[in-house]
């Protein structure tokens, strides 16, 4: 068992764990912070719905959005991050170059 175990693991250090929908489409590896902005999409989306219903939830569906607006920063910040500036020009990286 303990074996199994530590298979996973191994397997988990080198591919990462599988999040659904979650593969940046740049590196085609899973990203936590798409996952996270896709998660902050979905409550986003279910705190539009609830306000149709309990507009008392006015100021929880706000900091909702605050968070899904501050998740997709992160990701995007994270993908400029990728980005090589050089003065003037820049160049951005694809480590997926087909060979």
């Amino acid at each position: 068992m303990f074996e199994k175990i530590g298979k996973w693991l191994d397997e988990n250090r080198e591919y990462g764990l599988t999040f659904f929908y979650a593969y940046d489409p740049i590196t085609q590896k899973p990203s936590i912070t798409l996952f996270m902005a896709y998660l902050s999409f979905i409550l986003s989306l279910v705190a539009s719905v609830a306000i149709l219903f309990n507009p008392n939830l006015v100021v929880s569906a706000l900091a909702i959005y605050g968070f899904n607006f501050g998740m997709v920063i992160f990701y995007l910040v994270r993908q400029i991050n990728k980005a090589k500036f050089d003065g003037r020009s820049f160049e951005i990286s694809n480590e997926n170059k087909e060979k």
